[in-house]
């Protein structure tokens, strides 16, 4: 929530908060995913495993951020295009000195 109140004329204050919080909660959550998937694993096969798992989030991303891009793009009756939603033009990008 806290990222999605960011604009381009934000300061770089405001991002690093989100971050912060975003940190914390994936240090928590895949630790915790991490320590459960490989209990009773032999040590010689923990390599494995944990390659196993770290396929099964990566698939599990795209998959679950190409689901919710279809569901938005179904709700919006849209193709998904810029030009679609009448964004022709980037807006000038934040440079930090």
């Amino acid at each position: 929530m806290i990222l999605t109140q960011l604009t381009i004329y934000g300061t770089i204050w405001a991002m690093i908060l989100g971050t912060i919080v975003i940190g914390l909660g994936q240090a928590f959550v895949f630790t915790t995913m991490f320590i459960a998937a490989s209990l009773g694993i032999e040590m010689k096969q923990q390599g494995i495993a944990s390659a196993i798992i770290n396929t099964g989030q990566q698939i599990g991303s795209a998959l679950g951020l190409a689901v919710i891009m279809a569901i938005v793009s179904a709700a919006f009756t849209t193709s998904g295009s810029l030009e679609e939603w009448g964004i022709t033009s980037c807006p000038k990008p934040f440079v930090w000195h």
